[in-house]
């Protein structure tokens, strides 16, 4: 582990993500899309995580806020058959408002290389380093002063609630995930 900095890449470029511009998607669009009819089906992609220094895709996210019921709609099936055509782990992530809970749940056999136990919940930090880990980042595990500065500039831009619904303890990344960054 190293430590991270107010000069390492993964603090000094907080101030560098973009804005969320979802508000500026019209939803007369959206809207007249579902008036073309029923068999004009179309889905959103949550996230597709990619390596910000290669441009690489590393996986597909569907995110789902509060518990997800495990149904593979007909977007979510689409979707995995889309991952496993770009040969990218497809996982469904359900979060809770206050941000201290991730499960992810892997969907497609990629995503099931990753987490060969299944579905794991997560810690928000967890969760940020399985990502950095999707990377190929080990070197980015977060020290406890890199995660008080990320969870500060977090909340600046999406504010906690006063009181968390609940905290699930911390579950550890599988040794074998952490040591070879995912498959192998």
């Amino acid at each position: 582990m190293i430590t991270i900095d107010k000069n390492h890449p993964t603090i000094r470029d907080l101030n560098k993500v973009k804005p969320e511009f979802m508000n500026d998607r019209p939803l007369e669009l959206s809207l007249r899309h579902r008036a073309w009819g029923y068999h004009m089906t179309a889905c959103d992609l949550d996230f597709m995580e990619y390596d910000g220094l290669t441009s690489e895709p590393v996986a597909l996210l569907e995110t789902k806020h509060g518990i997800w019921n495990g149904q593979l709609t007909s977007a979510i099936k689409a979707q995995r058959k889309l991952a496993d055509r770009a040969q990218l782990p497809y996982f469904v992530v359900e979060w809770v408002k206050d941000f201290h809970t991730f499960i992810v749940t892997p969907i497609n056999d990629i995503a099931h290389q990753w987490m060969p136990a299944g579905q794991i919940v997560f810690t928000e930090r967890e969760y940020i380093e399985f990502l950095y880990t999707l990377k190929n980042r080990e070197h980015c595990r977060l020290t406890d002063r890199a995660w008080d500065i990320i969870y500060t500039k977090a909340n600046e831009l999406s504010p906690l609630p006063e009181q968390p619904a609940y905290v699930v303890p911390p579950v550890l990344l599988p040794p074998h995930l952490i040591q070879h960054g995912g498959i192998g």
